[in-house]
């Protein structure tokens, strides 16, 4: 019976040492784990400040973009406006060319006229 009651013993023993070395060598992993975890989160909380940087970065250029197509928007208006002007001005020179033009052709008919009269 003792002897029984040894070998059931030594048997618990070794049963005992095994799970303190499964017990250790999950201790070690779940460390590792725990570092790997750590690291993992320390990486994911880079990623997500420079996801928000660049969330902030891309709403500036979006507004700068806004901007230009504004001050684009307001100089092709300006260019519009001028250009009209300068039809304008341009529509006026050809009428008073026009008037010029008139005015001497009928000066050059009464010269015409004159030197005409002036031979008889």
């Amino acid at each position: 019976n003792v002897s029984r009651t040894d070998s059931i013993y030594s048997t618990v023993q070794l049963q005992a040492a095994g799970l303190q070395e499964d017990n250790k060598a999950l201790s070690e992993k779940v460390s590792e784990l725990q570092q790997d975890s750590e690291l993992l989160r320390s990486d994911l909380h880079k990623m997500v400040q420079k996801s928000l940087a660049l969330v902030q970065e891309n709403s500036e250029l979006r507004a700068a973009n806004r901007g230009l197509e504004n001050l684009a928007n307001t100089l092709q208006m300006q260019m519009c406006r001028k250009g009209e002007g300068l039809m304008f001005e341009l529509d006026l020179l050809k009428a008073t060319t026009n008037a010029h033009k008139q005015e001497l052709e009928m000066e050059l008919t009464k010269m015409g006229q004159r030197l005409h009269q002036g031979k008889r």
